[in-house]
C-alpha cells in the first residue's frame, strides 16, 4: 500500500486483509465516526486528505 497519498481502495484493502479489526474502535482511535467511516467506504463521502491522515496515523499502527 503506497501510504503517502491513500484511497478508499487502500482503506478497503487494509479492512479485507484485518478482518480482525474492529471498525468501532478503529474508528474511535482514528477521531471519526463509523458512520462516516461507512460513508466514505460507500461512495457517499469523499476521502479528504484530512480524514487520511487521521486515518493513516491508525492504520500504519497496524502494520499499513
Amino acid at each position: 500500500m503506497h501510504l503517502t497519498k491513500m484511497n478508499v481502495k487502500d482503506l478497503e484493502d487494509f479492512f479485507k486483509n484485518r478482518p480482525a479489526i474492529n471498525k468501532s474502535a478503529f474508528c474511535k482511535e482514528s477521531g471519526i465516526s463509523r458512520q462516516y467511516l461507512n460513508m466514505i467506504l460507500n461512495g457517499e463521502r469523499p476521502l479528504t486528505d484530512e480524514t487520511a491522515t487521521k486515518l493513516l496515523q491508525v492504520m500504519k499502527k497496524y502494520g499499513a
